[in-house]
């Protein structure tokens, strides 16, 4: 369940955008630095493949499905995973939650309050 703080709303105007979306930058950034590590990495070990098996070379269509394929399972997967946690956990709050009522939203090494 979302809380929100009597009244307050969640991104205050006193905070600078930066601030409030600096994490989330920095992981689009890594994701985009990802991906171009990843194509440019490629590229020649597929070409390679593709000679070894005696297929071949030309770029498209072959070379960008295996790209999209491969991109969508290794680096999409970690990386917006991790984006979707840091969003998702900014636009929710888990005080006021069932699991912190009579605690004042406080969690202890025991699990209680």
């Amino acid at each position: 369940m979302a809380y929100f703080p009597s009244g307050v709303h969640r991104w205050s105007k006193s905070e600078n955008w930066w601030v409030r979306h600096s994490l989330s930058l920095v992981l689009v950034v890594i994701l985009v630095v990802q991906t171009v590590i990843f194509h440019v990495t490629e590229v020649p070990d597929w070409t390679a493949d593709q000679r070894t098996h005696g297929e071949s070379t030309a770029l498209w269509p072959g070379y960008w499905l295996h790209f999209t394929a491969e991109w969508f399972v290794s680096v999409l997967a970690d990386t917006y995973g991790a984006l979707l946690l840091v969003v998702l956990t900014k636009w929710f709050y888990e005080e006021g939650s069932a699991e912190s009522q009579g605690s004042g939203g406080e969690q202890t090494a025991n699990g209680g309050g």
